[in-house]
């Protein structure tokens, strides 16, 4: 089984694990969205910016 798991930070370097298009979490909460458009407005109201982007094709 493969999952892919994705790391952001905000500004105040709290980490959140995206564990799915629609689900993920931090150090102290989890955050469950109804789809991966929410989830994504979630991220950027909070600050949260991936760690390192996409390297697919290098």
């Amino acid at each position: 089984m493969v999952t892919e798991l994705s790391i952001y930070r905000n500004d105040r370097g709290e980490l959140f694990f995206r564990l799915s298009p629609t689900q993920g979490r931090t150090g102290s909460y989890r955050v469950q969205a109804e789809s991966e458009h929410h989830l994504e407005r979630w991220l950027a109201a909070n600050g949260f910016r991936p760690v390192m982007q996409d390297r697919a094709g290098d």
